[in-house]
């Protein structure tokens, strides 16, 4: 916060305005202290949910089986694949 010369003349002019300008400036401090009491909590309570929860997010280690029972990508589309595109019931991928 800067004061100017004409802050300080005003506030020696009016000495409520001072006491008033104070209690303003308290009021943010207070509110501001309770913004980062709440972030804290918050972020308190998303660390706890954190901890030993993340195995289920994880993906699988091997990727998944395809129709056929391999567990390789292909690239080429299958009949069926082909099919569901002209169609238009799969989009393209």
């Amino acid at each position: 916060m800067r004061l100017s010369r004409e802050d300080v003349a005003e506030v020696t002019a009016n000495p409520d305005l001072g006491a008033r300008a104070l209690r303003q400036l308290d009021c943010q401090l207070v509110a501001l202290k309770r913004q980062v009491q709440r972030i804290k909590q918050i972020n308190s309570g998303l660390r706890q949910a954190l901890d030993g929860g993340l195995e289920g997010l994880r993906p699988p280690e091997s990727p998944p089986l395809t129709p056929q029972g391999s567990s390789r990508f292909s690239s080429r589309w299958t009949t069926d694949e082909q099919l569901l595109v002209v169609q238009g019931e799969l989009p393209p991928r």
